[in-house]
C-alpha cells in the first residue's frame, strides 16, 4: 500500500513539473468577435511551415490558446479559422526562444462572413488588414546609414521628388514611431540624421478599413511604424553647418534633437545671408534666385512634446524669424486699355520680425472613447521697408517723372484659443461626436510716410502723404459634427457650424492735398451659418461622396444689413478600375467670402500708378467645377495620370478700374461678373531601378478675366501651355550623374482689342562628377523670355565636396553664379496690364565651409 501511494505521489510530482516546464517555454493568445469583442471557443490554430502544417490545437471556452516555442522557432504563417468567420493568416510574429517564460502573442480579432444566398451567387466580406514585419533586430548597420537610406530604394520602400513615401509603389500616408509621433507628424526630414542602428523592425500595415467612420475603402491605406531597440528608447543627434565666403557671405546652423520614451526637445536654428529660408541647417544648397540674394535671416526653432500618464500629451514650438533685405529692381509695365507705359526703378531695404505659428497644444485622453483638446495660437509680425522709387510714365506725348521716398511699417498680431470635445461610441463602431468653440483677434497696424516730387509738363510739383490704417477682426465659432456609420459600406456626416466675425476700420490721412476719404464704412459685422450632410457610399471598386451644404452670410455694413447664401456642393465618383486602373470624376460647387483685405484698405499703399480701396458691400462668388481625373499604374514605378476640367465663376471677384490720363488709376475688388475656365493635363512618371528616373508634365488652361474699366465691362481672357520634362540618369555608374530638365511656357492674352504673348525656354541641370572620395558638381542655367521685351540668360553654380568622418561629415566650396552672368526677368500678368520684373543687385560669391552630422547613439 505505502508502495502504491509512494509510486502515485512519484508520477503526480513529475506531471505537474513536466507541466510547469512546458508552460515555461509556450506562447499564448486569445481569439475574439471583431464586433462584439466576445471570446470565440473552439478556433482552428494551424501552425504552417511553408504550405506543411506541423501543428495544430484549438481554442479553450475562453478564446484562449497556446503553442510551444520550439514550434514557433522555424514555422512561416499562423491560420486562425472557425464556422461563420473569415479565416485569418498571420506572418511570423517576433518572439524570443531562448526566454524561458510565458509569451503574449496577442490577441486575434476574427471577421463575420458575410454570406447571402440569392440563387447560386456568394458574397463576402472583403475587409482586411494585413500586417508586414521587417526584422531589423539582427541587422549590424554602420553608424553611417541613416533611416533615411532604409527608407530610400530598400525593401520596398522609396521616396519620391516631392519628399512622399511610397511602399511598393502604395502612398504611405503615416509614419509613427512606437506608435507616436516623432518630432512632428510624418516628418521624413527628421530621419536624415538619426542612424538606421536603433531600428529594431519596420512595421507596414494595410488596410481597406478606414479608422474613423468604418467602412471599406477601395484603395487602401498604407501605414508604416518604426520600432526602436530597447537600448535606443533615449538618445540624441543633430547636424551643424558652418560656411563662410567672398563679399561677407557666411551660414552658421545647428539644430539638436533629444528623446527619451514620450518625451522630445529640438532646437535649431540657422543665421546666413545666402538666401535659405528655413531652420533646418541641412547642407545649404546654392539656387539661383530672382528676387536679389543680400538677404540677412535669422530663423530659431523650439518644439517640446511629451506624454504624462498616458493621457496628457503637451505639444509647444515656437518659430521665429529675423530678416534684413536689400534689394534694387527695375519693373516695365503696359497698360493696355490706355496703351500707358510705366517704367519704375526701386531700391528698397527691409526688416522684419515675424514669430509664425507658435503654438501650446494640449491633448487629454479621459478614456479610449473621450478625447478633450486645447490649442492656443499666436502669431505676430513686423516689418519696416524703406523705399526709394523712380517713375517715368509716358502716355503718348506725355512724360512725368516722378520720385517717392517711401517708408512703411506694417505690424500684424494674431491670438486664438480653441478647444474640441471628440466622443466615439463603444456601442456602434464609426459613430462619433465632436464639439469645438474657437475665438481668434487679430490686429493690423499699418502706417506710410511718403514724400513726394513729380516733375509734370515742365513744372515740378512737391507733396506729402501720410497715413495709418487700422484694422481689427475678432472672430468667434462653434462646431458641431456628427459621424454615423450606416454599415460596413456607407456612413453619414452632419454638420452644424456658427461663426460671428466683427471687423473694426479706421483710416486716417495727413497731406498737404489729399483729404480723408468720408465715404469709408468703419464696422463690418458678418454673421455665417453653415449646415452641412455628407454621405460616402462604397462598393467593391466605387466610392460615391456626396455633400450637400450652404452658407447663410448675415452682413452688416455701417447700419446697412445685406443676406447672402451661396451652396456648396461636392459630388465626387471614385472608379478603381482594377489594381492599376483608376477613375475620378467630380462636380463641385464652392462659394468664397471676402475677406478684411477685400472689404477694407488695410493693405493700400500710396503708388503713383495704381490706389487700391475696398468694398464692404463685396458679394461672395460661386464657383463652379467639373472635373476627371484618369490615372494608370503599369507597375510600381511607372505613373501616368490625365487630368481636366472646367470651371463657371459666378459674382466672380475682379478689379473695377477708373482710369483716365494724367491721372492716379483707382482700382476696387468688385463682383464683375460670370468667367468661365479650363484646363487640361498629362503627366508621366517613371524610377527605374538602376537610378533612373523621367518625369515629364504638359498643361493647357484658358481662363477668362473680365474686368470692369471706366463702367465698361471687358472681356479680357488667356491661355497658357507649359510642358516639363525632367529625368536623371547616371551615365557612368558611380563617376557621373546628370539631371537635365527642361521648361517651355508659352502664354497669350487678350484685352479688349490689344493682345499680349509671352513666352519662356528654361533648361537647368546637375552634372554630378564622383572622383575617389571627392563629388564636383555644377548647375548649369540657361534661359531665353520674351515680353514687354526680350531677355536672355545663361550662368552656372558650382561645387565641390569630399565626405569626411567616415561619411558623417562634409567639406565643401560653393560658388554662384560662377560668371557673374545670371539675369532674369518675371513676366507678371494683370487684368488690364502686364508687368516685367527683374532684379539687378545679384552678385556672385563663394562659400567655403563643413558639415557634421552628430548622435549619442552608441
Amino acid at each position: 500500500m505505502v508502495k502504491c501511494s509512494f509510486l502515485l505521489y512519484f508520477f503526480i510530482f513529475l506531471f505537474t513539473n513536466q507541466t510547469k516546464a512546458q508552460n515555461l517555454n509556450i506562447a499564448k493568445g486569445k481569439v475574439i468577435d471583431y464586433t462584439s469583442k466576445s471570446p470565440i471557443p473552439n478556433a482552428i490554430i494551424q501552425i504552417y511551415n511553408d504550405s506543411k502544417v506541423v501543428y495544430k490545437t484549438s481554442t479553450d471556452s475562453l478564446g484562449f490558446f497556446s503553442i510551444p516555442l520550439n514550434t514557433l522557432v522555424e514555422y512561416t504563417n499562423l491560420k486562425i479559422q472557425n464556422i461563420n468567420y473569415q479565416p485569418l493568416n498571420i506572418p511570423k510574429p517576433t518572439i524570443d526562444s531562448k526566454k524561458r517564460s510565458s509569451q503574449a502573442l496577442g490577441i486575434f480579432e476574427l471577421l463575420t462572413s458575410s454570406i447571402q444566398l440569392k440563387e447560386v451567387v456568394i458574397r463576402k466580406n472583403k475587409r482586411y488588414r494585413d500586417t508586414t514585419v521587417i526584422d531589423l533586430s539582427k541587422k549590424k548597420f554602420e553608424r553611417t546609414i541613416m533611416i533615411s537610406d532604409i527608407l530610400s530604394g530598400n525593401n520596398g520602400f522609396y521616396i519620391d521628388g516631392a519628399g512622399q513615401l511610397f511602399y511598393k509603389g502604395k502612398q504611405v500616408t503615416d509614419v509613427t514611431v512606437d506608435g507616436g509621433t516623432f518630432f512632428g507628424r510624418n516628418n521624413l526630414n527628421i530621419y536624415e540624421n538619426l542612424p538606421a542602428l536603433v531600428l529594431k523592425d519596420i512595421q507596414i500595415v494595410e488596410t481597406d478599413i478606414d479608422s474613423l467612420t468604418n467602412i471599406t475603402m477601395i484603395r487602401p491605406l498604407v501605414k508604416v511604424n518604426l520600432s526602436f531597440k530597447g537600448d535606443y528608447k533615449k538618445g540624441m543627434f543633430g547636424s551643424a553647418n558652418l560656411g563662410l565666403g567672398t563679399l561677407t557671405r557666411y551660414i552658421v546652423s545647428t539644430n539638436l534633437y533629444r528623446y527619451k520614451k514620450s518625451e522630445q526637445i529640438s532646437f535649431a536654428i540657422n543665421s546666413n545671408n545666402i538666401n535659405v529660408n528655413t531652420s533646418q541647417p541641412s547642407e545649404p544648397s546654392v539656387m539661383f534666385s530672382a528676387g536679389g540674394n543680400n538677404t540677412i535671416k535669422t530663423i530659431p526653432k523650439i518644439e517640446y512634446r511629451n506624454v504624462f500618464l498616458k493621457k496628457l500629451e503637451v505639444m509647444t514650438s515656437i518659430n521665429a524669424a529675423i530678416e534684413n533685405k536689400t534689394s534694387i529692381s527695375e519693373l516695365e509695365r503696359k497698360e493696355e486699355i490706355l496703351n500707358q507705359q510705366t517704367r519704375l526703378y526701386n531700391s528698397s531695404k527691409m526688416r522684419s520680425l515675424n514669430i509664425d505659428q507658435s503654438s501650446a497644444n494640449l491633448i487629454y485622453r479621459i478614456n479610449s472613447q473621450n478625447t478633450i483638446k486645447a490649442n492656443f495660437n499666436i502669431e505676430y509680425y513686423k516689418t519696416n521697408q524703406s523705399d526709394t522709387l523712380d517713375y517715368n510714365i509716358r502716355l503718348d506725348s506725355l512724360n512725368t517723372i516722378s520720385n517717392i521716398l517711401k517708408n512703411r511699417i506694417n505690424t500684424t498680431k494674431m491670438m486664438s484659443y480653441e478647444a474640441l470635445f471628440n466622443k466615439s461610441f463603444l456601442s456602434k463602431k464609426g459613430r462619433s461626436l465632436s464639439i469645438g468653440i474657437k475665438n481668434q483677434k487679430r490686429i493690423f497696424r499699418i502706417s506710410e510716410n511718403n514724400n513726394v516730387y513729380t516733375l509734370d509738363l515742365q513744372k515740378p510739383i512737391r507733396f506729402f502723404l501720410n497715413g495709418t490704417n487700422y484694422a481689427s477682426e475678432n472672430e468667434a465659432s462653434i462646431n458641431l459634427n456628427f459621424i454615423n456609420s450606416l454599415s460596413e459600406s456607407s456612413v453619414l456626416f452632419f454638420g452644424l457650424n456658427y461663426k460671428r466675425s466683427s471687423i473694426n476700420y479706421n483710416e486716417t490721412i495727413n497731406s498737404d492735398t489729399l483729404k480723408n476719404n468720408g465715404d469709408i464704412v468703419n464696422k463690418v459685422i458678418n454673421d455665417y451659418l453653415n449646415p452641412s450632410l455628407k454621405m460616402q457610399k462604397n462598393f467593391d471598386n466605387i466610392s460615391v461622396t456626396g455633400y450637400l451644404g450652404g452658407i447663410i452670410n448675415f452682413r452688416n455694413t455701417g447700419g446697412i444689413y445685406d443676406v447672402f447664401f451661396r451652396p456648396d456642393i461636392d459630388l465626387n465618383s471614385d472608379f478603381k478600375i482594377n489594381k492599376k486602373t483608376n477613375f475620378n470624376i467630380k462636380y463641385a460647387a464652392k462659394s468664397n467670402y471676402p475677406i478684411i483685405d477685400q472689404l477694407t484698405n488695410i493693405n493700400n499703399s500710396f503708388n503713383l500708378i495704381s490706389q487700391n480701396s475696398g468694398n464692404p458691400s463685396l458679394k461672395p462668388e460661386l464657383k463652379q467645377r467639373l472635373g476627371f481625373a484618369y490615372e494608370f499604374k503599369r507597375s510600381d514605378s511607372l505613373m501616368v495620370s490625365f487630368l481636366a476640367g472646367a470651371e463657371l465663376i459666378s459674382s466672380k471677384f475682379g478689379f473695377n478700374i477708373i482710369s483716365s490720363p494724367n491721372n492716379l488709376q483707382q482700382t476696387q475688388i468688385a463682383n464683375v461678373g460670370r468667367a468661365i475656365a479650363a484646363d487640361a493635363a498629362f503627366s508621366l512618371s517613371f524610377l527605374a531601378k538602376k537610378g533612373k528616373n523621367i518625369n515629364f508634365r504638359s498643361a493647357l488652361a484658358y481662363q477668362q478675366m473680365p474686368s470692369i474699366v471706366n463702367t465698361e465691362k471687358t472681356s479680357n481672357n488667356g491661355i497658357t501651355f507649359n510642358q516639363v520634362l525632367s529625368t536623371k540618369i547616371a551615365l557612368i555608374k558611380g563617376l557621373l550623374t546628370i539631371s537635365p530638365s527642361l521648361s517651355i511656357s508659352n502664354s497669350i492674352y487678350k484685352y479688349g482689342t490689344s493682345k499680349s504673348s509671352f513666352a519662356s525656354f528654361t533648361y537647368s541641370d546637375r552634372l554630378s562628377i564622383q572622383i575617389q572620395t571627392i563629388q564636383i558638381i555644377l548647375f548649369p542655367f540657361i534661359n531665353y523670355s520674351t515680353g514687354i521685351r526680350k531677355n536672355s540668360s545663361w550662368a552656372m553654380n558650382a561645387e565641390i565636396k569630399k565626405n569626411i568622418f567616415k561619411n558623417s561629415g562634409s567639406i565643401w566650396l560653393k560658388s554662384y553664379d560662377v560668371f557673374n552672368s545670371f539675369r532674369y526677368v518675371n513676366n507678371i500678368i494683370g487684368p488690364s496690364y502686364i508687368e516685367t520684373l527683374k532684379y539687378v543687385n545679384l552678385q556672385r560669391y563663394s562659400l567655403l565651409g563643413i558639415s557634421v552630422k552628430f548622435n549619442t547613439i552608441k
